[in-house]
């Protein structure tokens, strides 16, 4: 139904009904430091607040996994994992070498990119912290494995 490709972001539709959905996070903006984790790789920090370039649309992680959700200690949904960084790319515009550097399309882009739409969605402010393990089970309700065939 729509596509952003500057921010990843794609708008399906399906004529399932899903079981759960994802919360996003209300409340307080993630922090440098915090513990993320998406559905392949468990644990993983934010490393800063914008990506290359000082984008602020995208927020540095530790943790790979295009197109997870990137969740809190709450499993709130802070961000949308975008992909890795192709070094040699990054290598040809910088002095710095780089390993274990991905990004995450942060929460207000995703907001924005909802509300352009009319996408309903529910913020949570909750922040007690979950086990990694019931955390992964909430969002295996509603995370789906989409392939592209070209």
């Amino acid at each position: 139904m729509a596509f952003d490709q500057t921010s990843e972001l794609a708008l399906l539709m399906s004529s399932e009904k899903p079981n759960a959905w994802a919360s996003l996070r209300g409340g307080s903006a993630p922090q440098v430091a915090e513990t993320v984790m998406t559905m392949t790789f468990p644990v993983g920090i934010i490393s800063a607040l914008a990506g290359l370039g000082n984008d602020r649309r995208m927020i540095q992680i530790s943790t790979q996994t295009s197109g997870s959700p990137l969740l809190d200690q709450s499993g709130n949904v802070v961000g949308i994992v975008s992909g890795e960084t192709n070094t040699i790319q990054v290598a040809g515009t910088s002095s710095e070498t780089t390993q274990n550097v991905n990004f995450a399309v942060n929460l207000g882009t995703i907001q924005s990119f909802l509300d352009s739409y009319a996408v309903p969605y529910v913020l949570n402010d909750r922040t007690e912290t979950k086990k990694h393990a019931d955390i992964a089970a909430e969002a295996m309700r509603y995370t789906v494995l989409l392939e592209c065939a070209r």
